[in-house]
């Protein structure tokens, strides 16, 4: 069956004076240390509909729409993409399946650079959607193009309490090869996977997402439900083979062998979330101690807890997913001030189970000396068999990021105050590129180091 470009181009025009649809900058709402800012769509029965909850549905850019969040920055996070097609008016502004009707809640975030995004950050800004907005849980679906789709590749395979988070994804030109041990996690938890390429790409070549939806349909002995699949779409533009990302996210295109557009491909799977929270577990017990610079959060008791930290005027300041009910949690190196503290309680499926919300003061600390811009001086790396010790962390804000010889990631970690040194185990052989940041408090560069180290068995 040929591929079916459907575009109504003359018919749009006539009708998007009336049908434009309004897409708010979110500017300058730190979700994370590389997501700073957000593009927001909001179904039009969104605020009239209290009560009611709507799908999600989260976009991650590539490369080159990387900015710091604000405006005009935050412009380049639409040039492609879901947030180009709403910012058009070609959005559908509700989808049917099973002859029910659906609206989704569009964000589309932009992160700070693409040495520096990572899956924790998908996570993070996941929570905060969560947290933020009516979402119904069991209709949770990420789509990317380029380094976008690659990241989603990664993250819903990291892990089965990440895939859990997530329905389905639409990975359009990944940049990355396919990997058993993703592919397995992402069978294991039945995510549905719809991956696009151009069938001439040779920047991020076409075969690597056929390669994908094959590990991922052969990973396990039992078969995903649904199965992985794929199309191979000839481009528009010839002269960069790589650049599907506005035609394929239109509601107009579709391609065999799915036959639907994104949207009502997405729509069409769901999880199965339990209707009751055990009664196991409550947000009761939970109790806040201010102390100097930091506050103690105690009755943690949960299969998954979530800690939101908001400042006075509701920037996130703090977010963190713990698992296995560890009981007490302090949250460090906060200046004085009233916050907003959120505690999350989900099943191991994330099920919400409860939530409490509660303001704290915090009373000011002498903070350390900020660290000059010669700082990252005293940073040491060291290999050994397996793993790489990193030291001379001594930084209000520290990140460590490390990426293996094809510079995919394989860790990152934000520490929010000194650490001193930080051991990465697990390691297979092999050259790895080290990336050390330290920032202020407030997140203002100080000062960055990469190195290069290898790894022996």
């Amino acid at each position: 069956m040929p591929i079916r470009f459907l575009f109504c181009a003359a018919a749009f025009l006539m009708t998007l004076s009336v049908n434009a649809q309004q897409q708010v900058a979110r500017e300058n709402v730190i979700v994370s240390s590389q997501v700073h800012g957000f593009w927001e769509y909001l179904p039009a029965d969104y605020n009239s509909n209290p009560d009611k909850k709507y799908p999600l549905l989260v976009e991650w850019h590539g490369v080159g729409e990387a900015g710091n969040g604000s405006l005009p920055a935050l412009e380049m996070a639409r040039i492609h993409g879901v947030a180009r097609v709403v910012k058009a008016g070609l959005f559908p502004k509700t989808v049917t399946f099973n002859g029910q009707s659906y609206s989704f809640i569009v964000l589309s975030p932009q992160y700070m650079d693409a040495m520096g995004m990572s899956i924790s950050d998908i996570d993070a800004f996941l929570d905060y959607a969560f947290a933020h907005y009516r979402v119904d849980r069991s209709r949770v679906y990420l789509t990317g193009y380029s380094l976008g789709a690659m990241l989603l590749y990664q993250y819903a395979g990291n892990s089965s309490v990440q895939a859990q988070k997530v329905t389905a994804i639409v990975p359009v030109s990944t940049c990355s090869n396919a990997s058993l041990g993703y592919s397995k996690v992402i069978a294991q938890n039945n995510v549905a996977v719809y991956g696009i390429h151009g069938d001439s790409d040779i920047q991020c070549p076409w075969q690597w997402t056929v390669n994908w939806s094959n590990s991922i349909n052969m990973a396990n002995e039992v078969p995903p439900v649904p199965p992985a699949v794929y199309s191979l779409t000839p481009g528009l533009n010839s002269s960069d083979p790589h650049d599907i990302f506005w035609f394929t996210f239109e509601p107009g295109w579709s391609a065999p062998p799915v036959n639907k557009n994104i949207y009502d491909w997405m729509i069409q799977y769901s999880r199965n979330l339990p209707v009751q929270a055990p009664p196991l577990w409550n947000c009761d017990s939970i109790a806040f101690t201010p102390g100097t610079g930091s506050i103690n959060v105690k009755g943690i008791v949960a299969p998954v807890a979530t800690i939101q930290v908001f400042n006075s005027s509701w920037a996130s300041v703090f977010n963190q997913s713990l698992t296995n009910s560890p009981g007490t949690y302090t949250i460090p190196s906060l200046t004085g001030g009233t916050y907003h503290v959120r505690v999350g309680f989900y099943t191991a499926s994330w099920s919400p189970i409860c939530d409490v919300l509660k303001d704290v003061v915090v009373s000011n600390s002498t903070p350390p000396p900020t660290p000059t811009t010669n700082a990252c001086d005293a940073i040491t790396v060291k290999a050994a068999r397996g793993s790489i010790n990193v030291g001379g962390l001594n930084a209000p804000v520290v990140t460590v990021q490390v990426f293996n010889n094809i510079w995919s990631t394989v860790y990152n970690q934000t520490f929010n105050s000194s650490t001193r040194s930080t051991n990465i185990t697990s390691l297979p052989a092999g050259t790895y590129h080290v990336n050390v940041r330290f920032s202020t408090s407030s997140w203002t560069p100080i000062c960055e180091k990469m190195f290069n180290v290898v790894v022996t068995n």
